[in-house]
């Protein structure tokens, strides 16, 4: 089986090439990205690709399967939000284009939760039909929206097509530099609503979610947390911080000071007012159930294995 990677230099994308890259049904791993990573897996052949102009058609001739994680996560301030959607949005239609002009059987997307949308009246969980309603406002959950949407769209002009598409909550691993290590770094806890709760994964068990797919035969999609979410208090309690509860109207002018100070992104500002905010939990029981996944950690484990970690 000869796979390929977009965003093969990210977190996650480093992580799932180096689980196929220990599986014997692997044969070759195509890596893309626009910086080389540090370390190539023996299987690897690495080619530097930008999605904004690449050729994917030529370059994913004779692939079985694409995995796409090409995504700006935090997005740089020196760069344009135009600049920003040309490679999260237009790079994911161009990568998908791509692949079915090529004939590539199966497609793996990497969405987000965020795609749902952080609403006052989401249900608690959502579940893979629950309709996406991302935020205008969060610039992650317009994205991964947005491409969701493409995707829609694809999957009905090629039904032949397998496209796979996982939904993660935010993840924790040893070195992983996101919203959630920069909310866990601080002498204290931050809190809008004691009862919210907040879905945490360990990040190997998302990578083995991934490499499942390539058995998996069928269009699917998979929401992908550890069980048990977490309210912020109840995070405090096991790892020992205190929990400092701020009055809603403290958030924005909080996090914006943030920004300015350089203390989180933008990216990671609108991450935190999102998730301390609104409800944002999942079920993943599907993924259990029909791809088979499980997890070794659930959200309380990958919370204290990650402080313990760092």
């Amino acid at each position: 089986m000869r796979v390929a990677v977009t965003g093969v230099s990210g977190y996650l994308g480093r992580l799932i090439a180096r689980s196929m890259d220990a599986d014997p049904e692997v044969e070759s791993i195509l890596g893309l990205d626009i910086v080389e990573p540090k370390t190539l897996p023996h299987k690897m052949a690495f080619q530097k690709t930008d999605v904004r102009d690449a050729d994917f058609a030529g370059l994913f001739r004779g692939v079985d399967v694409v995995y796409h994680l090409a995504f700006i996560v935090e997005p740089p301030k020196m760069i344009s939000m135009a600049e920003i959607d040309e490679i999260n949005i237009q790079g994911s239609r161009r990568v998908f284009e791509g692949a079915i002009a090529a004939g590539v059987p199966k497609i793996v997307y990497s969405s987000s939760v965020a795609a749902y949308g952080a609403h006052a009246d989401n249900p608690v969980p959502l579940l893979e039909d629950s309709p996406l309603r991302p935020n205008s406002d969060w610039y992650y959950s317009r994205a991964k929206g947005a491409v969701e949407g493409f995707l829609d769209d694809l999957q009905g002009q090629n039904p032949a097509t397998v496209i796979i598409r996982f939904r993660p909550c935010m993840f924790l691993g040893p070195t992983i530099s996101n919203s959630a290590r920069k909310a866990l770094s601080g002498r204290v806890l931050l809190c809008i609503h004691e009862d919210t709760k907040i879905d945490l994964a360990w990040d190997e068990d998302i990578a083995d979610a991934f490499h499942m797919a390539l058995g998996y035969k069928s269009s699917d999609i998979f929401n992908l947390a550890g069980e048990g979410p977490l309210t912020t208090m109840e995070m405090g309690a096991l790892i020992n911080k205190r929990v400092l509860v701020l009055k809603p109207w403290w958030l924005i002018p909080a996090c914006r000071f943030a920004v300015k100070l350089g203390l989180v992104s933008r990216g990671q500002m609108e991450w935190l007012q999102a998730s301390l905010n609104y409800p944002l939990i999942v079920s993943a029981e599907k993924a259990r159930k029909k791809l088979g996944w499980k997890p070794r950690f659930n959200a309380g484990q990958a919370l204290v294995r990650f402080v313990k970690n760092n």
